[in-house]
């Protein structure tokens, strides 16, 4: 396996032979496919191997320079330790004391994002996704691997 410093579209595709970064896009950005099974599948193969003692439930800031990402708003970012022009994920990580692994995790739509129809319909953003508080956030990330599927964990 290789390990890269950024993963991202880009350095993905300039390793494999074709190089169709647009591609490569347009399907993580516009395929209509079921996240909610990889997800599922994700979960059960990492808690399996990791056999999780805990369940983390944070939130992950992103700093950007521009205002086009999805979510971006001058916001508090955690990792600048200061309000900066950012996205913001919601995320649970099931962890022991040498491993942890990715359950859930969600883009958190700042206020201004909900409001704005056509930065919504640009983005693509579903009607029913609305803004939350980060703390109705978390509940609601911390909530979705135990309701959407019956696995056991630890």
């Amino acid at each position: 396996m290789i390990v890269y410093a950024v993963v991202s579209i880009q350095p993905l595709s300039e390793r494999l032979p074709d190089g169709d970064m647009q591609a490569r896009q347009q399907f993580v950005n516009q395929s209509p496919w079921d996240w909610l099974s990889v997800r599922r599948r994700i979960d059960e193969r990492l808690c399996e191997a990791t056999r999780d003692e805990v369940w983390v439930v944070d939130d992950v800031s992103f700093p950007t320079c521009g205002t086009a990402s999805v979510g971006v708003a001058r916001q508090y970012c955690g990792a600048l330790g200061k309000r900066a022009n950012c996205q913001v994920a919601v995320s649970v990580h099931a962890a022991t004391d040498t491993a942890s692994c990715p359950l859930e995790w969600e883009l958190f739509p700042p206020e201004e994002w909900v409001h704005d129809d056509r930065r919504r319909q640009r983005a693509g953003i579903p009607g029913e996704v609305g803004h939350a508080s980060k703390t109705r956030s978390r509940s609601g990330a911390s909530s979705q691997p135990m309701t959407a599927w019956a696995v056991q964990h630890a």
